[in-house]
């Protein structure tokens, strides 16, 4: 059975059944990417930018950007664009959707190279657990 509760990373690393139980999110479906590709860019799937996409929940707003300086001085991480909708004083429209930070990143090492997926961009949602609660709760 997944967790149903937001447990500190910390806390479960020494805890082999406990991690197992963590709900990664999957890769989008094949054809759900291939249909995004057609009608968005043209049969590029280069440009797919959403294959591979995790979300991260934190504290405070302070623990997220301890990890976004975490990642910039990461050599490994090219970070390819940041979007936050968490600021107040942003466009109208961020007021309807989730509020979060959104990285896209690239990891560029030995292993990405040598499986040629170093030019291929990931998400990373970073949120925080009041909003995420609030979700959890609604949906």
């Amino acid at each position: 059975q997944p967790l149903t509760e937001f447990r500190r990373w910390e806390d479960l690393a020494t805890q082999p059944v406990a991690r197992a139980m963590v709900l990664w999110t999957p890769m989008k479906p094949y054809y759900k990417a291939m249909a995004k590709a057609i009608h968005h860019y043209r049969g590029d799937a280069s440009r797919l930018t959403d294959l591979a996409r995790e979300t991260i929940v934190f504290e405070t707003p302070a623990d997220i950007a301890k990890c976004l300086r975490a990642m910039v001085d990461d050599h490994e991480i090219e970070i390819v664009r940041v979007r936050s909708t968490l600021d107040p004083r942003g466009p109208a429209a961020w007021w309807a959707g989730f509020k979060a930070v959104y990285v896209k990143l690239r990891i560029v090492n030995d292993v990405s190279r040598n499986l040629a997926a170093s030019s291929h961009v990931c998400e990373l949602i970073l949120t925080l657990k009041s909003i995420s609660q609030a979700v959890s709760t609604e949906s």
